[in-house]
């Protein structure tokens, strides 16, 4: 399990860490909705591509200044070169452990779905008040590093009051990334392959006509 897992990447000189905080997942949920922000990585949306960095990058980028770091190394290539990285960084942003075996537990039919933005106040309120971090440990934490930290505080609270195995109510649950949103993420590790020789076809064949 990687919890504290980081990408790195390059834009020219530069070589920027990423890492997939609670703050990154909230900031990018609302400006572009994460369920389609993997499309819009894969089609090399710019805007996407620099939001995703700028949010999830150690140090004060702003997107502004990642936009124009992708289009001055030429921003076909650069947005390619990135583009798989920042799916894969997508799985953080969802709270998926990427060794895990299964996904998790689909929703039932008659229970409602949380919303992404709803899953992430809840992760927040997890973080700040049943482990008792302050708001900028819960908001720097990856949603995987909050799951697991709540996890371990309820086995400390078993282990000094006894008791049979905690179950986690419907609140808790909403702390993991539903079934469908995993899915997706998934789903995306075969399209970015595919997306990405599919654009590196079409550079190719606009660099032949151009020559």
């Amino acid at each position: 399990m990687r919890l504290a897992e980081t990408i790195t990447i390059r834009l020219g000189e530069r070589s920027l860490e990423l890492r997939p905080t609670l703050r990154a997942a909230m900031r990018l949920e609302r400006a572009h909705g994460l369920e389609n922000l993997g499309e819009k990585l894969l089609d090399l949306h710019v805007g996407a591509i620099s939001d995703t960095i700028s949010a999830t990058a150690y140090g004060p980028y702003e997107a502004e200044e990642i936009a124009a770091l992708i289009i001055s190394g030429g921003m076909v290539d650069t947005a390619m070169q990135i583009a798989p990285a920042l799916v894969e960084l997508l799985e953080g942003l969802a709270g998926i452990d990427p060794d895990a075996e299964e996904l998790p537990a689909a929703t039932k039919a008659d229970e409602k779905r949380p919303s992404i933005a709803e899953t992430h106040r809840t992760l927040f309120r997890i973080g700040t008040g049943k482990i008792g971090w302050t708001p900028e440990q819960a908001l720097n934490a990856t949603p995987l590093e909050i799951v697991e930290a709540w996890k371990g505080r309820l086995e400390l609270l078993r282990d000094i009051f006894g008791g049979a195995e905690d179950k986690p109510n419907d609140q808790d649950r909403a702390a993991t990334a539903d079934d469908r949103f995993a899915s997706g993420i998934r789903a995306l590790g075969t399209k970015k392959v595919v997306r990405v020789q599919r654009n590196q076809a079409i550079t190719e064949n606009w660099s032949n006509e151009n020559a």
